[in-house]
């Protein structure tokens, strides 16, 4: 029985240290930086880069994802491994540049927004620059590695913060937010090139493309499918609604996602490699997956029914009042998100197992759903939240979509995961209860909010060593490790 060994036992610890541990201080950098500018700019501003952003996030995705996924995959990298997937990614990065800008002055009429165009332009100059970085950064993934990785990142995110919240109280509104994405690519980028070493022996090597294009093309894909239900998504809510409504919610979901995606996604580039080291062994992949699972749960479920239940609080609190039309919608995405930790660790396990045919067939089959859902929407004219809601009951479909296929390749179904995550969820949902009964006081907003906090952590550090001991330890060896380290 193949196990994993104690040097990779132990390098994964280390990198799930570093990855969350690294994660929550990125994204409260981040979203310090967020709430910042929010009170410099105005929705509107948010709103259009988020369109912007939208269509940059479908490269970035096949760039970072595609190729670049299984060249992690592979134990060892070929004599011109490195030198093929850089090019390869360079390449495609040019290619939708150019076409970015042949296409922005027809999007920039069709939005109505005239200065969409340009916005898309300068904005897609950072797929260029995540592409220079990428296989750096797979190759610090691929040997978990996420000390270093940890590190560049935080440097990027504070210089890029920096230098956006500098140039919007210089005045030059919108394009603060545009400074701040490039920005931050450009920083991290050259960090990796230039502080990873790497062995780039010049050649192309097309039996390796070949098999990345063979093992990718599915994910690439699925995942151009649901970026492209992502931007008509914005597209809609700027069109049905406003700019500030999108402003609204991309703001709101960049809150929801540094609580919940970023986690989600550092628990899963660790165990990624790791899985993939015992992936011929179904027992043991079986049984690591449910303690990812269980772990991920643990950390991201009471952070989510947190962030609703205090929702109103800490919008009048840390925003102004131009952003009170927050509220509800981050309370809606808050809930949907609790489903991304769920979906990523069961596609992640296709994805191990090397079914990317299934992981396409998922993502098709939620997506006809989902563009039905929309269709809907515009047929029906249905406000904005119960629009939220309805897409909340999609990712409910998926996620049962994606546990049949998990039951089916490593026997880890619906009732294995129930059987696992029932205490959490219900000790999560416990603690969200408490917090939200305590915003009822009719007090000063940050009294509320701080006695929300305080409330919310004591609750669930309690109900959860009583009724989930083992996450609960497992967490606080963590945490006791990081802060040794």
């Amino acid at each position: 029985m193949t196990q994993l060994n104690t040097t990779t036992k132990s390098r994964a610890i280390t990198g799930m240290l570093w990855s969350s541990g690294g994660s929550f201080a990125f994204q409260i950098i981040r979203i310090v930086t967020q709430i910042i500018l929010a009170r410099l700019l105005w929705p509107e501003a948010f709103g259009t880069v988020a369109l912007a952003t939208a269509f940059v996030t479908v490269v970035n995705y096949l760039i970072d994802n595609g190729l670049t996924l299984y060249y992690i995959r592979q134990n060892e990298s070929g004599d011109f491994d490195n030198f093929t997937l850089l090019i390869s990614n360079v390449v495609l990065a040019t290619i939708s540049i150019l076409f970015f800008a042949l296409l922005a002055p027809m999007l920039s009429k069709s939005f109505g927004l005239e200065i969409f165009s340009t916005v898309l332009i300068y904005s897609s100059i950072a797929i260029l620059l995540n592409a220079l970085g990428t296989v750096h950064k797979a190759s610090l993934t691929r040997e978990i590695q996420f000390k270093t990785q940890t590190l560049y990142l935080l440097i990027s995110a504070i210089a890029s913060g920096l230098i956006a919240v500098t140039s919007a109280m210089f005045g030059i509104g919108l394009w603060s937010l545009v400074i701040y994405n490039v920005s931050y690519q450009l920083i991290l980028s050259a960090l990796l090139v230039f502080g990873v070493k790497l062995d780039f022996k010049i050649g192309f090597d097309y039996e390796f493309l070949r098999s990345a294009f063979v093992f990718s093309w599915k994910l690439m894909l699925s995942g151009l499918i649901h970026t492209l239900y992502e931007n008509t998504l914005n597209v809609m809510m700027a069109n049905l609604f406003s700019v500030s409504v999108l402003g609204y919610y991309s703001n709101a979901l960049k809150i929801r996602d540094g609580a919940a995606q970023t986690l989600s996604d550092s628990i899963q580039k660790v165990s990624f490699p790791v899985l993939s080291k015992i992936k011929d062994n179904q027992e043991a992949l079986k049984s690591n997956s449910s303690k990812i699972l269980r772990l991920s749960i643990f950390i991201i479920f009471p952070i989510l029914i947190g962030l609703a239940a205090s929702s109103d609080a800490i919008i009048r609190v840390v925003f102004n009042e131009q952003w009170i039309g927050m509220i509800p919608i981050m309370q809606v995405l808050a809930i949907n998100g609790l489903l991304i930790p769920l979906h990523k660790v069961n596609l992640n396990i296709l994805t191990v197992v090397g079914r990317t045919d299934l992981y396409l067939k998922l993502e098709v089959f939620k997506k006809i759903i989902a563009f039905s859902t929309l269709g809907l929407v515009l047929i029906m004219q249905v406000s904005l939240i119960t629009l939220l809601w309805l897409l909340f009951i999609n990712a409910i479909i998926g996620y049962l979509a994606n546990i049949y296929y998990s039951g089916k390749l490593i026997d880890y179904g619906f009732k294995d995961q129930f059987l696992d995550l029932r205490n959490i969820v219900l000790v999560s949902i416990s603690m969200g209860i408490v917090v939200y009964g305590l915003s009822l006081l009719n007090i000063h907003p940050v009294w509320t909010l701080g006695i929300q906090l305080l409330s919310g952590v004591i609750t669930y550090v309690v109900l959860s060593y009583q009724f989930c001991r083992i996450e609960y330890e497992a967490v606080l060896n963590l945490i006791l490790k990081l802060i040794k380290r």
